[in-house]
């Protein structure tokens, strides 16, 4: 693979060169995906520690690094714009003059916006198995990564992390010393007003918070505001000295708010939507451990070291254990089944990373 690539690459600009004064960074998929990007970002700061940063973001990811000192300028990219706005926002990165453009979302429009740019250098991660989209990255990109994890997977090798996605893009473009540094640093209004709601929630005598963020792939285990309201008693009733704080988004509204009917008089059980991007991962850095099925909050977590458990349907369980898991942070992995099977073992788990802790 190395030859092909050398040969692939051979003619071009050097990636490496220090004189690179306009980096792109396209991210345009989910949070997760984002947080599992920074280390490879962290690098590239420090790589290139001269030049103007650029990132393209999706809509739900864009407000997450906002005023972190991360990146000099978001640019944001909604997938649902008409023929003709896209052609004008295309117009517009071109006449950025872009030196570097770094795609790490691993789709066929993410390979098009780094190929209008016209930037010397369009380096991107490729999934092998995706055999249309791998040719179309041929044709738009000057250096590629081709990722071949379902291979590995078959083959019981390890398989790559995300972020180690990230790494092995940059050592093709020639660096060799990486971050691992996965940390989110939140501006310091968002501090300052995490910390007052954390004080206005607080019990006596509370030892820390268990997180339980919900999520709209819970839906696909068939998992509802029933089983989630069932394995809030049972945290409460095993774990007393915690606070239990429940969150949700726009897609989980109608759980969210049926849970905060029902626990509202309760002590100890806190239910809360309508929360900043920025906000919700102050609390989730913030918590004792987090519950969730395989979703951002996970890597939220991860990026300050806080514990969690992470739910994996079935099927993907052997991949996404590996390849989504919390990075260098305590966790318990378990594949999400029948409520009261599942459930045990989440507390069970709960129990083992708190008591850890302590």
């Amino acid at each position: 693979m190395r030859g092909i690539l050398s040969n692939f690459c051979s003619g071009r600009k050097a990636a490496t060169d220090r004189n690179i004064k306009e980096i792109l960074v396209i991210r345009i998929d989910r949070i997760g995906d984002l947080i599992c990007t920074l280390p490879a970002i962290k690098t590239l700061r420090n790589y290139f520690h001269k030049a103007n940063f650029t990132a393209l973001l999706s809509n739900c990811n864009s407000s997450l690094i906002t005023d972190t000192g991360l990146i000099d300028e978001i640019i944001v990219w909604h997938k649902h714009m008409t023929g003709t706005e896209k052609k004008g926002f295309i117009k517009n990165l071109k006449d950025r003059n872009f030196d570097l453009v770094l795609v790490f979302s691993p789709y066929t429009e993410a390979y098009e916006i780094a190929f209008k740019t016209g930037a010397p250098v369009r380096a991107g991660v490729v999934i092998k198995s995706r055999i249309l989209t791998r040719f179309f990255a041929y044709f738009c990109l000057t250096h590629i990564f081709l990722l071949n994890q379902e291979e590995k997977l078959l083959k019981k090798e390890k398989v790559l992390h995300e972020a180690e996605k990230g790494f092995k893009l940059l050592e093709i473009l020639g660096i060799k010393e990486f971050s691992r540094d996965m940390s989110l640093s939140l501006p310091g209004h968002i501090l300052t007003e995490g910390r007052e709601y954390l004080n206005s929630i607080s019990m006596k005598d509370q030892k820390g918070i268990i997180g339980l963020p919900l999520c709209c792939r819970y839906k696909g285990a068939g998992w509802g505001s029933s089983e989630a309201g069932m394995l809030s008693e049972e945290l409460r009733k095993k774990f007393p000295e915690y606070l239990l704080f429940i969150t949700f988004g726009k897609e989980e509204e109608e759980e969210g708010k049926l849970l905060h009917k029902i626990f509202q008089n309760r002590d100890g059980i806190v239910v809360k939507g309508e929360i900043s991007l920025q906000l919700w991962a102050f609390l989730i850095q913030n918590m004792s451990v987090v519950i969730s099925i395989d979703s951002g909050a996970v890597h939220l977590a991860s990026s300050r070291k806080i514990p969690s458990v992470v739910l994996y349907p079935k099927e993907i369980y052997e991949l996404c254990r590996q390849e989504w898991a919390p990075w260098d942070a305590a966790c318990r992995q378990i594949v999400i089944r029948d409520f009261r099977e599942t459930a045990g073992e989440i507390i069970t788990a709960v129990e083992e990373l708190l008591s850890s802790e302590g």
